[in-house]
């Protein structure tokens, strides 16, 4: 969770507080030793309230069971993502991964056990991330990572070690855990959806060899 609400706040009242005290100061003899009370008290109001904004943004912002970011998120943020890196000559990554026999998962072990199996893929992206990189639930059991600036060989290297890690976390909780994954490298303008379906063509090809 961001402190944009509450630096925002609190920066606020500070100034306030600084403009109140030297007009005072020099309009009335205001001694600057006296203790700022109302200024303390703005900034635990200002604190309080900024943190309240800034919950609201992260729950917004957040997919509930993996607590990695959610399908809104990315929808707002790609396209400034997108303009950014071509003004940078650089490339976009869009990978949409998918989690193998999920169905199956959820029926022969239980839902928590398939709530347990998407927080393992979720944690698994997250420690694979780049700094750069935007890892998100698209819906289900479907997951976006989107990478600025990289090749190819890389993007194959990332999903295979992707899957070399779950191969680990399912030999400690016992269930089969593996992703089929496509991704489509943007170096020009491109909407969300048209590197999506992109994405997703070669993901349908890698879930027929199952």
């Amino acid at each position: 969770m961001k402190y944009t609400g509450r630096i925002i706040g609190m920066s606020i009242v500070i100034l306030l507080a600084l403009v109140i005290r030297t007009y005072a100061y020099y309009k009335f003899s205001f001694p600057l030793s006296y203790p700022p009370i109302p200024a303390v008290v703005g900034l635990f109001f200002a604190y309080k309230l900024g943190k309240k904004y800034d919950q609201s943004v992260f729950n917004a912002n957040t997919d509930v069971l993996t607590k990695i970011y959610n399908r809104r998120y990315i929808s707002t943020k790609f396209d400034y993502i997108m303009n950014k890196a071509i003004q940078h000559k650089l490339n976009v990554c869009v990978f949409l991964m998918d989690c193998n026999k999920f169905k199956d998962i959820n029926d022969q072990h239980g839902h928590t056990k398939g709530d347990l199996t998407l927080k393992a893929i979720a944690a698994v992206l997250m420690n694979n991330k780049n700094q750069s990189d935007i890892v998100s639930r698209w819906g289900g059991d479907e997951f976006l990572v989107v990478r600025p600036n990289t090749t190819q060989s890389s993007c194959l290297e990332y999903i295979k070690q992707v899957n070399k890690d779950l191969a680990v976390i399912s030999e400690k909780i016992y269930i089969p855990i593996s992703v089929s994954a496509g991704f489509t490298i943007c170096s020009q303008e491109t909407s969300l959806i048209t590197a999506i379906t992109a994405a997703d063509a070669m993901m349908y090809k890698q879930k027929q060899l199952l």
